[in-house]
C-alpha cells in the first residue's frame, strides 16, 4: 500500500453514496427504457392481434364458402333422389337407362356447380393430346360404402384413407376434413359431408359429397394480401403426431408440407403457436430469425394460424432510442461522479499526510511481528510449509530449509515439486488430500527430504477465511518412533515363531502345520474378499491354533495306532487349553473366538461346544477348512499324507454338513490357481 493513500475505511460511506447515486441513475434509465420497450411491444402485440384476426376471418370465410358449396350440393333434393337412383336404391333404378340418366344428371350438375365455384379451372395444355387429364381439385359423390358414383372430370382416384373417411361420414352422418396433403405436386385439402336421404326414404344418409380444393389457388392468396408489408408473414401449421408441419409456403421459398419441427424446439414460433395458441411472444422462425408472433386456432380444423413479423425490423427504432437514452444518461452520470470525485480528492489530501505517518508506524510494528514470528517458527522441531492454490511455496520455516540444504527465502515462490522433488511432492499431495477426508486431519506418510527418507505425520492446519486459498502443512517427524515400532514388531514375530517351533518340537508330526494353515487360511480369506482386519486376526489365530497341544501328552500326539476314547478326549482338550492360554492377551480382533471355534462343524458334531451353522464365525469356518486340508495333505504317525486332489474331494464330500460350501469352493480356487503345491505340502528331506 502506498504511504500517501488514506485508509479505505474512511472513504467507504462516500464511495457507497457515489455508487448508490450511479446505480439509481442507471436504474432510472433502465426503468424508462424498459417502459418504452414494453409500450412498443404492446403496440406490436395489438397490431399482430389485428392482423391475425383479419387473416383468421379470411381463412374462415374461405372455409365457410367451401362448406356452403358442399351443403348446397348435399341438400339439393334432385341430387339426393338421383344419387339413390344411381345406386339402384329404388325400384325405378332397377332399369339401366334410369340409372344412367341419374348419373348423367349428377355429372352435369357437378360440372355446372364446379364451373360456378371456379373449381378445377386452369389453362389448357400447350400441346393438345387425347389423354385423360387429372386435376388437383374437384367435386365427387360417393355411396355409403365409399364407392365413387360420379365426379367432375379429372377428379383424383380416391385412396384407401379417402374411402375409410367417406364410409365414416356416410354412416355416422357427420362432416369431416381431409388432412392437407400433396396431390400431383399441389397442396390440397378435402371437405366431406353426408348426403341425407330423399323425403320419405328414412333417416340414414345415402352417401357422401367430397370437395377437393387446391390451397394454392384458393386459401394461400388470402394469407398474403398485396397490402401486407414484406417483414410480416402469415403461416398455417398443424401438429401431426410428434411433428409440427408447415401447411403453407414460407418466406424463404420453402413449399408447403416440406418443413417440420420437433415440439421440443421451444424457441420456435411455430412450436409456441401450437402449444400456446393466442399467446404473444418473441421467438425464432424456422430460418433462425427473431420474430414477434401471435397465433389463432382455426375453428373446425386442426390448423393454427401464425402471424409474425421480423423483430429486428419491428423493434429497430425502439432499440436505437434505448441506446441513445443509455448513452446520454450514462455520460451525464459519469460527469456528475467525476465532479464529486474531484471535490472528494481535494478534501482528502489534507488527511493523507496524517494517515501516511500512521501507516509508517503500523508498518514498523508489522515488521517487528514478522521477525518475532520467524524466530518462533525457526526454533520448532516440526517442518512448516505454506502453499498457495498452485502448490507454490509462500513460506517455509528454517528447519525445513536446513533439511533441504537451502535458505528459507530461496524456497519462497518455488513450486513444491521443484523444491522437494516430483516423487516427494506427489506423496505429500496425496497425504494432504487423504488428510482432508479424515476427522483428525492427520495422515502418516514417507517422504524423502534432503536425500534422507523419513516417516512423518502430515497435518493440514486451518487458516482464516481470507486465506482459504492457501494451505498450511505441519510435518511432524516420527522416524524414530516408527523404527522402534518396527523393532517391536520384529520381536513379536520372533516370539510367535519361537512359540510355533516349541509346538512343532512337542508334536514333530505337525511340524510346520501352523504356518501352512495360516498361509492357506489367508489365501482363502483374500479370495472371499474379507476385510483386512479380519484377515489379520484369522492369520494370527491360525498360527496360535495348536498352542494348546503343548499341554497334551507327547505320546498321545505321536501314537502310531488308534487312540482310545480317553486319549481322544485328552486330545480334544487342546482347544480349551489354547483358549485358556490366549484369553489373557489383548488381541486386535476375535483371535481367541476363532481359535475356540476351529473344530466346530456346521451340523453341531464338532467340539468343544457343539456349535451349529450361524453360531460359528466365518473366520472360524475358514480356519476349520484350512486346518482340515493341511492335516489331510500332511503325514501323521498313524497314516500317510493324502494327495491334494483327494483332500479337496474329501472336504467337498463333507459339505455342507461339516464345512461351509463357499469356503471349500474358495479353497478349490486357491489350491488350483493361487498357491503352489510346495506351499501346500509339508517339506520333506
Amino acid at each position: 500500500m502506498n504511504a500517501a493513500t488514506p485508509p479505505p475505511s474512511r472513504h467507504l460511506p462516500a464511495l457507497f453514496g457515489l455508487l448508490l447515486l450511479f446505480a439509481m441513475g442507471l436504474w432510472g434509465v433502465h426503468r424508462y427504457v424498459t417502459y418504452e420497450r414494453s409500450r412498443d411491444l404492446a403496440h406490436w402485440h395489438q397490431r399482430l392481434d389485428l392482423l391475425a384476426d383479419d387473416r383468421l376471418d379470411r381463412v374462415q370465410h374461405w372455409l365457410e364458402g367451401q362448406r356452403g358449396l358442399l351443403d348446397e350440393l348435399a341438400h339439393n333434393a334432385a341430387v339426393r333422389l338421383y344419387l339413390v337412383q344411381a345406386q339402384g336404391g329404388t325400384r325405378q333404378a332397377e332399369e339401366a337407362s334410369i340409372a344412367q340418366a341419374a348419373v348423367g344428371y349428377l355429372r352435369n350438375y357437378l360440372a355446372a356447380l364446379a364451373d360456378r365455384a371456379g373449381i378445377g379451372a386452369s389453362s389448357p395444355p400447350a400441346v393438345p393430346a387425347n389423354l385423360p387429364r387429372r386435376s388437383a381439385e374437384g367435386l365427387a359423390l360417393f355411396d355409403r360404402d365409399g364407392r365413387l358414383v360420379v365426379a367432375t372430370p379429372g377428379f383424383p382416384a380416391p385412396t384407401d384413407q379417402d374411402r375409410a373417411l367417406l364410409r365414416r361420414v356416410a354412416r355416422h352422418d357427420r362432416s369431416a376434413l381431409r388432412d392437407v396433403r400433396l396431390l400431383q405436386g399441389r397442396p390440397v385439402v378435402g371437405f366431406l359431408v353426408p348426403v341425407p336421404p330423399p323425403s320419405g326414404a328414412g333417416s340414414r344418409p345415402v352417401g357422401a359429397a367430397y370437395l377437393l380444393r387446391d390451397l394454392g389457388n384458393g386459401l394461400y392468396p388470402r394469407l398474403h394480401p398485396r397490402t401486407q408489408r414484406p417483414f410480416d408473414s402469415t403461416l398455417l401449421v398443424e401438429r401431426r403426431q410428434d411433428q409440427i408441419v408447415f401447411l403453407s409456403p414460407q418466406a424463404d421459398g420453402t413449399p408447403p408440407l416440406r418443413r417440420a419441427l420437433s415440439p421440443d424446439q421451444a424457441d420456435q414460433a411455430a412450436v409456441e403457436a401450437v402449444t400456446h395458441p393466442g399467446h404473444f411472444a418473441l421467438r425464432r422462425d424456422a430460418t433462425g430469425r427473431a420474430v414477434l408472433m401471435t397465433s389463432r386456432a382455426v375453428p373446425g380444423t386442426p390448423w393454427i394460424l401464425v402471424q409474425q413479423t421480423l423483430a429486428d425490423t419491428a423493434l429497430h427504432d425502439s432499440r436505437r432510442h434505448a441506446r441513445f437514452l443509455y448513452l446520454t444518461f450514462s455520460l451525464a452520470l459519469l460527469l456528475a461522479v467525476a465532479a464529486i470525485l474531484a471535490a472528494w480528492r481535494h478534501g482528502s489530501s489534507v488527511r493523507a499526510r496524517r494517515l501516511a505517518a500512521e501507516l509508517a508506524e503500523k508498518n514498523r510494528l508489522l515488521s517487528r511481528q514478522h521477525h518475532l514470528l520467524n524466530a518462533i517458527t525457526d526454533h520448532v522441531d516440526d517442518l512448516l510449509l505454506l502453499l498457495d492454490e498452485e502448490q507454490r511455496i509462500r513460506f517455509a520455516n528454517r528447519p525445513l530449509a536446513q533439511r533441504l540444504g537451502v535458505r528459507p527465502e530461496e524456497l519462497a515462490g518455488t513450486h513444491l515439486a521443484a523444491a522437494l522433488g516430483p516423487e516427494t511432492a506427489r506423496r505429500l499431495s496425496a497425504c494432504l488430500e487423504e488428510s482432508q477426508s479424515t476427522e483428525a486431519g492427520v495422515r502418516p506418510c514417507v517422504l524423502t527430504l534432503g536425500g534422507e527418507e523419513g516417516h512423518f505425520l502430515c497435518h493440514r492446519s486451518a487458516l482464516p477465511e481470507d486465506e482459504a486459498g492457501n494451505r498450511l502443512l505441519v510435518l511432524h517427524e516420527v522416524t524414530a518412533l516408527v523404527q522402534e515400532q518396527q523393532r517391536r514388531q520384529r520381536l513379536y514375530d520372533q516370539l510367535l515363531a519361537a512359540l510355533m517351533r516349541a509346538i512343532d518340537r512337542h508334536d514333530p508330526w505337525s511340524a510346520g502345520h501352523s504356518e501352512r494353515t495360516a498361509r492357506v487360511a489367508r489365501a482363502i480369506a483374500e479370495e472371499m474378499q474379507r476385510p483386512p482386519a479380519e484377515i489379520a486376526a484369522l492369520e494370527l489365530a491360525a498360527r496360535l491354533a495348536n498352542v494348546g497341544k503343548i499341554l497334551v501328552p507327547r505320546e498321545i500326539l505321536t501314537k502310531a495306532g488308534p487312540l482310545t476314547p480317553e486319549e481322544q478326549e485328552r486330545l480334544r482338550q487342546h482347544v480349551d487349553h489354547a483358549v485358556d492360554i490366549l484369553s489373557q492377551i489383548d488381541f486386535e480382533g476375535p483371535v481367541v473366538e476363532i481359535v475356540a471355534q476351529k473344530q466346530e462343524h456346521l451340523d453341531g458334531s464338532g467340539y468343544p461346544r457343539g456349535l451349529r451353522d450361524g453360531e460359528i464365525l466365518l473366520p472360524a469356518r475358514i480356519l476349520a477348512v484350512a486346518n482340515a486340508f493341511v492335516a489331510l495333505v500332511s503325514p501323521r504317525a498313524w497314516r500317510d499324507a493324502v494327495g491334494i486332489e483327494a483332500a479337496l474331494q474329501r472336504l467337498l464330500a463333507q459339505t455342507p454338513d461339516k464345512y461351509d460350501r463357499q469356503v471349500v469352493a474358495a479353497l478349490f480356487h486357491v489350491a488350483e490357481n493361487v498357491l503352489r503345491p510346495e506351499e501346500l505340502l509339508e517339506a520333506r528331506s
